[in-house]
């Protein structure tokens, strides 16, 4: 929700409403980058020489929707959206509309055994019945919902944003989860069945909306004590996609490390309460350093090249 919020702002039109073609590239370029690393993630096969021996199990396993490959389609929507528009009103209504049908279809759609009616890369898209953690029914909605809370703040003077989400997020967040709690009391006959119910309810999914929003708006009250850190934490959202990876290969291991889940596979909470933090502090501290060198040509070359490099490894030896 916060990312569909922050594009509004991003992409910023020519006078005549257009987006700028510089634009339209580097979004698209974005799209394919975060799907690549989506799909590489999950990548079946030990290398590339073993894909025609793989079988209808493993290559299942490729197109699994997980959260990069949920964002990459999403941003790729959301910038059509972009384009069939003329105006920040005109998208944001489009999205709002659009993110609730999502939502509310989920509660339909994700009963359907898709892998039965569509071919496999398309059902994943649509069900967690083999896999896939992020569908885009509901998940997409929340992306869109959140273009459309980036409209009401960007018709907010700057001075009052803070303000504005502190008082008027709330209420909003409270009409999503009253329609939830109406939903599953009628859904199930009982206001006691909105606690522990699965994905497949539409409940659920209009409950998170209203908790994210709620969530969104107590992060404004963060925002006046962390005033004095905005350039560190302006440093760090930057490079989320990049944390994101980096603590994916700390946990799950890489050609240069073996990953923690090998050494901590099975522990107590308390170990697990460790382990977290040192994955977030080593996660932000590689970026940290990344962040301080990457300009520097020499740098510059060893992080391309060392990437191309892994990557090459990965896929052919």
């Amino acid at each position: 929700m916060v990312s569909g919020a922050v594009h509004l702002f991003a992409n910023k039109r020519n006078p005549d409403g257009s987006l700028p073609k510089s634009l339209i590239k580097k979004r698209l370029l974005i799209c394919f980058v975060i799907l690549f690393v989506g799909l590489l993630f999950q990548f079946p096969a030990n290398n590339l020489y073993a894909l025609p021996f793989l079988n209808n199990y493993l290559w299942n396993s490729l197109f699994k929707v997980n959260i990069l490959q949920l964002f990459s389609y999403s941003f790729f929507v959301l910038l059509f959206f972009f384009m069939i528009t003329k105006n920040s009103k005109q998208v944001a209504y489009i999205s709002f509309i659009i993110g609730n049908l999502l939502i509310i279809s989920s509660h339909f759609t994700l009963q359907v055994d898709w892998f039965k009616i569509i071919p496999l890369p398309f059902a994943h898209l649509l069900s967690l019945d083999k896999g896939s953690i992020f569908p885009i029914f509901p998940f997409m909605g929340y992306m869109l919902i959140g273009v459309y809370l980036g409209y009401l703040l960007e018709r907010i003077d700057i001075k009052n944003r803070n303000k504005y989400t502190l008082i008027y997020f709330p209420l909003i967040g409270s009409v999503y989860i009253i329609a939830s709690i109406i939903f599953n009391y009628f859904y199930h006959s009982g206001l006691s069945a909105v606690i522990g119910v699965t994905s497949l309810n539409m409940g659920v999914s209009l409950l998170r909306v209203g908790v994210s929003i709620f969530v969104i708006s107590f992060g404004t009250l963060l925002s006046y004590p962390l005033k004095p850190f905005t350039e560190i934490i302006s440093m760090f959202s930057k490079r989320a996609l990049f944390i994101y990876v980096i603590h994916l290969l700390i946990i799950y291991g890489s050609p240069i490390f073996p990953g923690l889940y090998r050494f901590f596979y099975a522990v107590d909470s308390v170990t697990a309460f460790y382990c977290a933090g040192f994955v977030i502090f080593f996660s932000s501290l590689l970026v940290y350093i990344y962040e301080k060198t990457y300009k520097r040509q020499i740098a510059s070359y060893f992080y391309k090249y060392f990437i191309v490099a892994l990557i090459i490894y990965l896929l052919l030896i």
